[in-house]
């Protein structure tokens, strides 16, 4: 379960899953986890590289779910 305006790390976090992550803003890439299913808003400042978007990734630091979802982690 994700609250509104959550990030998805912290709703990992929450609900017990860990995720490694050292920065909490987009930048170091640890964090990333594949939308395997549903929709994430990801903000233009969160510096995604091309691949990650061709392919499903997102840093769920700055990833926010904007449906249900089904990721891979």
């Amino acid at each position: 379960k994700a609250e509104v305006g959550e990030p998805l790390l912290n709703s990992l976090e929450r609900n017990g899953y860990f995720v490694e992550n050292a920065c909490r803003s987009g930048e170091c890439s640890l964090c990333r986890v594949k939308v395997i299913e549903g929709e994430v808003f990801n903000a233009p400042e969160s510096k995604l590289r091309k691949s990650d978007q061709t392919f499903g990734w997102v840093h769920s630091c700055v990833a926010f779910p904007t449906s249900d979802i089904e990721i891979l982690y």
